[in-house]
């Protein structure tokens, strides 16, 4: 069984929740590292707690800090993190 991979570095603001990820493509003969955001809510019904990419107005105050929160760390050359940390 392969091993599950984790996102670099995870950012939340209740039940929203932006992820870092980062991708390595080979690109020319050389390894180029592509950071990408998947932004989610966890959201509980009758069969326990899921996720969505669908978001109600009133979520969208918490994906605007999220993704700022993301973008701030891509930009301050956050994407080399190894060890996936988390923020709240």
């Amino acid at each position: 069984m392969s091993e599950k991979t984790k996102p670099v570095r995870t950012f939340r603001a209740g039940g929203v929740t932006a992820s870092v990820w980062i991708n390595v493509v080979d690109k020319d003969g050389a390894q180029v590292k592509l950071p990408s955001i998947r932004i989610t809510r966890t959201y509980r019904d009758a069969d326990g707690f899921k996720e969505t990419s669908r978001f109600a107005v009133g979520d969208l105050p918490k994906v605007q800090l999220v993704a700022a929160k993301a973008y701030e760390h891509l930009a301050m050359g956050g994407q080399d993190d190894a060890a996936g940390g988390a923020e709240t």
